[in-house]
């Protein structure tokens, strides 16, 4: 059972991904505020669903902040956002993240996205 870590102060769609991730097996903790987020033992979590537009850090920053550090840098990260321009796709994803989902999108795709990043981690280890 892999420990996913939502970040989105959307509490709507964090409870709609947050179910269909349940579904699947996986055990999911919601966090609505970045800040408390950083608080958190974040290496007990084997991929980080991040919203990139929150009060206080957005998930660009926070993503940075992940990436930056050694103990957590292995941690995919899946940046979700109605951000849906090429330039903040690229910018996304020049924060070090694994994928970037844009708003509104299909549970679907995000589980078979999870489900793929996790799939390959393991086999990198």
């Amino acid at each position: 059972m892999s420990k996913i870590l939502i970040i989105d102060d959307d509490l709507e769609i964090c409870s709609l991904v947050k179910r269909a991730l349940e579904k699947e097996g996986h055990q999911v903790t919601s966090q609505p505020d970045p800040i408390q987020a950083e608080s958190m033992p974040l290496d007990l979590f084997d991929l980080i669903l991040l919203d990139v537009m929150m009060p206080g850090k957005d998930g660009y920053q926070l993503c940075r902040e992940i990436k930056e550090d050694l103990q957590l840098c292995h941690l995919p990260v899946i940046l979700v956002t109605a951000k849906a321009t090429v330039e903040n796709q690229v910018e996304g994803l020049d924060t070090g993240a694994d994928a970037y989902v844009t708003k509104p999108f299909d549970p679907a795709y995000l589980l078979a996205l999870v489900k793929s990043l996790l799939k390959n981690r393991e086999k990198a280890r």
